[in-house]
């Protein structure tokens, strides 16, 4: 096909910010995936727009397996981090299992369609 581009897995972006390998990265209003490497502001960056991360989350959220999981938006300590709190978050994937309070860390599954 001519007008193919790649897969989309894995893009190359250029990095928001200073990025550490692991973080999840948002690129613009809504592209996110996470860092497959460490990159300094500007540089290009690898990141995974698929698949099973564990990733920072708001400690005192608790959710089921199943639940829809967002980034945190709001400033502070949370900020970027998982919620299930959809009022002004961005949607990011699917808890692969329950979270309890208190828990700083989730498995996510990204979906690369959103």
């Amino acid at each position: 096909m001519k007008n193919f581009v790649q897969p989309g897995e894995n893009l190359t972006v250029v990095a928001p910010a200073n990025t550490d390998s692991g973080d999840l990265v948002l690129i613009g209003a809504a592209l996110f995936g996470v860092a497959a490497d460490d990159a300094k502001n500007g540089a290009d960056l690898t990141i995974s727009a698929g698949g099973v991360y564990n990733l920072p989350a708001v400690a005192a959220n608790n959710w089921a397996a199943g639940a829809k999981l967002y980034r945190e938006a709001t400033a502070g300590d949370d900020l970027g981090k998982l919620t299930d709190a959809e009022a002004g978050n961005l949607l990011v994937g699917v808890a692969v299992q329950a979270k309890t309070a208190n828990a700083v860390s989730a498995p996510v599954r990204l979906n690369p369609a959103f």
